[in-house]
């Protein structure tokens, strides 16, 4: 409990003064009886009967009121002051309670205000958040832009770069079919073969001759697997064996070397990495799909489902993808490819 003066706690009951009308407590130096001395000095009977400061000079205004304005009427009764004593108590306590209540509001004012504050504190923030978030994504939109034209780029200059390549081996074939001998003659194989598909086979007319080893994982043990790589001096001379094998198919190893196995001997364009990886999955997509021709001229890539039906020309891997997606894979069948 506090006092209802200064608004700090009392001590204890034996050392407060309480109205015997109001019933409000106090410090007993915070009243007319000004010190704690003077207070153990009061007897007990003065102490229930004890008013304070308000009370008091209530009930000395009441009397003098009560002189001053009708000298012939009779005495209040002491009850009667007491009574009016204690309603004028109640309504100063109301009013200090008023009073306290209104200091609580204002406190409570102060602090809404302060929240208020902080409100609008944090709401600048995130606004300002939000301007970081929307130059944010304003940026990462221009970095995916720049990253799909720089991928664009990458990709036009690696068709590039593949297409060079693939001119550059515009008079280069593949022999596959003849098996690898120790100390064996590439060119008089390869002059044995010129007689076989009746195509031309002079010095002047070839740069280079040799064998090397297929991508295949089979090449590491299968000495059948290896192709021997010719460089002719011009493409005309390259279109020549091509049409000459397209002409006279089905030569055998055996057909150069009595001591040659019966393996059939196939002859190719020479592809750049890129395009033989695609070729290959145009090759598996033929097997798949029921294609009866796959083939290359210069580099491109061709299917075609049947004699009867048109070229489809193959760019890329997507366009297989593509294409795929309209039917399942099923297991590999033969194909009968114009270049196999």
């Amino acid at each position: 409990m506090n006092c209802a003066k200064c608004h700090r706690l009392l001590f204890s009951p034996r050392k407060t003064a309480k109205c015997s009308i109001c019933k409000t407590a106090f410090h007993p130096f915070c009243t007319r009886i000004q010190t704690m001395e003077n207070f153990k000095n009061m007897t007990a009977d003065e102490r229930g009967k004890w008013m304070c400061d308000t009370c008091h000079q209530g009930a000395i205004d009441l009397v003098d009121l009560r002189c001053s304005s009708d000298r012939d009427s009779d005495d209040p009764t002491p009850e009667a002051v007491i009574e009016q004593l204690s309603l004028g108590s109640k309504i100063e306590m109301l009013l200090r309670k008023f009073a306290i209540l209104d200091g609580k509001l204002d406190s409570v004012g102060h602090s809404m205000g302060f929240f208020e504050d902080q409100f609008e504190d944090m709401k600048k923030d995130l606004s300002s958040l939000r301007a970081t978030v929307e130059e944010i994504v304003t940026e990462s939109g221009t970095l995916h832009e720049e990253h799909q034209e720089l991928k664009g780029t990458v990709r036009y200059l690696t068709d590039k770069l593949n297409d060079l390549d693939q001119y550059l081996l515009s008079t280069t074939l593949e022999v596959k079919g003849i098996p690898q001998r120790k100390k064996e003659n590439l060119h008089e194989i390869l002059k044995t073969l010129a007689r076989k598909i009746k195509a031309p086979f002079e010095d002047r007319d070839v740069e280079s001759v040799s064998r090397i080893r297929s991508s295949t994982k089979s090449s590491a043990t299968d000495s059948n697997s290896s192709k021997i790589v010719i460089k002719f001096s011009n493409t005309a001379i390259r279109n020549m064996w091509l049409k000459q094998m397209k002409v006279n198919r089905n030569i055998k190893a055996k057909d150069l070397n009595i001591n040659f196995p019966e393996t059939e001997i196939f002859i190719n364009e020479r592809l750049t990495a890129a395009n033989d990886r695609l070729f290959w999955h145009v090759r598996k997509f033929a097997r798949q799909h029921q294609y009866k021709f796959a083939w290359t001229v210069d580099g491109r890539m061709f299917l075609r489902k049947d004699s009867s039906a048109k070229p489809i020309r193959i760019f890329d891997f997507n366009q297989l993808a593509t294409m795929d997606a309209q039917e399942q894979l099923r297991p590999s069948t033969p194909v009968a490819a114009e270049e196999i």
